[in-house]
């Protein structure tokens, strides 16, 4: 036997490739020997063998570095977040205060006076932890000059770019205030910037709130508490005082004068953190400057994630799991356990999430692949449990974990779920979104016994794009096409397999 072929002398040489009847190949011989190929056994060359693992090393590393982008664009989006809650926080800060108190020179001192906006000790300069995140804050001002009533003298504290006159004697007519948030991550500074303008012309006679405090403190951490009380303060008598969280309108206060109290409903309020304001108005319905005042609320651990899906990529090797968020806003991240069951009962250990040189064992997404699966033999079949757990952090700042999602055999053998039931369709809406309607099949809608379909899987242009939240949702919109797309959705179970789609739409 060598290299493949076996030989024999005084026969007719027969290539695999060549018809049956074989062709004569010279071969080097004495006398009048030669030979002949009887048959052929095909295999892999090594040459195949290494660019299939080449190939399926590229797709391996691929996906690990999706899932690694996308966890890192949510932690950026959450640290973009609380800098814009930030610096609101502040401008709102700056419109509270008197007139005469708000200057370009001393708006840093009255704004680090507030407790909320308190420099955080063992940080340099003014620094503002948030969600564990240090932004590093600073506040200019300058003085505008209204070109309405002429101009006036200018010297360095007007805004620059404005031109100077001779005929106004009192050239200050507003104030502009910027406040500008910063923050690391992975060496790059990030920001954002929020600016306001100060006028004191028709706001005498309208009342300010020029307090806002709450009679439980501004950290909620008792489960028993359903409500919290407030009390605001005017700085006149006012008609009425409107309050809100997160700028948006919930009640009038009680009271009257420059004495008012309101009471907020937290019974059913996911914990996290909430900008409670004030503002007051008088008689013609004008309203003063408004006044907030951030509240965290803490009271349990966050609740079960739902819809917890699993299953084995055969195509990378690996786990891949999906679930739905936590409603509580403090929620910090996700830790995914797993357990064998079978053949016999392992012991529970948490999933690495990231790659086996970089272990992830808290994710900020809610999806996860697991980097060191257990290897499962075709002799000798296992089970394993998965499920995943919310993590937020307790008042003393220690991770905490609530209770487990349901859960999914991820080794469990998996036939793909029946498709969506009629043909998709697509409307570009009036704002410029387009909405995708189907039918979805009866539930289960699954062959496999126990099993059934979870959600619907959205493509775009062939590419993952989104998902529904639950089975029975038959319908979604895209809230920002920004052009034609081509479109198609997949129904998915509960060990993330996919149906075939039924066909593309575009709009």
């Amino acid at each position: 036997m060598q290299g493949g072929f076996r030989f024999a002398e005084d026969e007719e040489v027969q290539h695999p490739a060549l018809p049956r009847k074989g062709c004569r190949l010279p071969l080097p011989r004495t006398g009048t020997h030669h030979v002949t190929l009887k048959h052929s056994q095909q295999g892999f060359t090594l040459i195949e063998v290494l660019v299939a693992i080449l190939v399926l090393s590229v797709g391996i590393l691929g996906v690990a570095t999706l899932a690694i982008q996308a966890s890192a664009v949510t932690a950026d989006t959450k640290a973009r977040e609380g800098g814009t809650n930030l610096a609101r926080e502040a401008i709102e800060t700056i419109l509270s205060l008197p007139y005469s108190s708000a200057t370009p020179d001393s708006i840093t001192d009255a704004l680090q006076a507030k407790a909320a906006l308190a420099p955080a000790s063992g940080y340099p300069g003014w620094t503002v932890l948030r969600r564990e995140i240090p932004y590093t804050v600073s506040v200019t001002g300058c003085y505008v000059d209204d070109p309405a009533d002429a101009r006036g003298a200018h010297d360095a504290s007007f805004c620059s770019g404005s031109t100077a006159g001779a005929t106004d004697s009192n050239p200050i007519d507003y104030k502009r205030f910027s406040v500008n948030v910063a923050w690391t991550r992975n060496q790059t500074t990030r920001s954002v910037t929020q600016t306001t303008l100060v006028s004191p012309k028709g706001t005498r006679e309208v009342p300010a709130v020029t307090s806002l405090t709450s009679a439980s403190g501004i950290t909620i951490t008792d489960p028993s508490l359903t409500s919290l009380n407030f009390s605001a303060g005017t700085s006149s008598s006012a008609t009425g005082v409107a309050w809100s969280v997160d700028q948006g309108v919930r009640g009038q206060a009680s009271g009257g004068g420059k004495s008012w109290s309101f009471s907020w409903d937290i019974s059913s309020v996911p914990d996290g953190q909430y900008v409670i304001g004030a503002k007051a108005y008088n008689s013609a319905g004008a309203y003063g400057t408004p006044l907030s005042l951030t509240i965290t609320v803490n009271r349990a651990p966050p609740s079960a994630p739902r819809d917890f899906v699993a299953g084995w990529n055969q195509s990378v090797g690996t786990v891949d799991s999906e679930w739905l968020a936590s409603p509580e806003l403090d929620t910090v991240g996700y830790t995914v356990y797993r357990q064998q069951t079978a053949p016999s009962l392992g012991s529970v250990t948490k999933v690495n999430c990231g790659t086996p040189a970089s272990p992830l064992y808290i994710v900020a997404d809610t999806k996860c692949s697991d980097a060191s699966p257990l290897a499962s033999g075709s002799s000798t079949p296992i089970s394993v449990n998965y499920w995943v757990v919310g993590v937020d952090r307790d008042p003393a700042g220690a991770y905490r974990e609530g209770p487990a999602s349901n859960a999914v055999n991820a080794y469990a053998p998996n036939v793909a779920p029946d498709p969506i039931t009629s043909a998709l369709t697509c409307t570009t809406n009036g704002d410029g979104s387009v909405t995708l309607s189907w039918t979805q099949p009866s539930q289960p809608g699954d062959p496999d016994s126990g099993d059934r379909i979870a959600f619907d899987r959205i493509y775009r242009d062939d590419v993952r794009f989104d998902r529904t939240g639950l089975a029975t949702d038959d319908s979604f919109t895209d809230p920002n096409p920004a052009g034609v797309h081509d479109y198609y959705v997949d129904t998915v179970d509960t060990h993330l397999a996919e149906s075939t789609a039924t066909g593309t739409v575009s709009c």
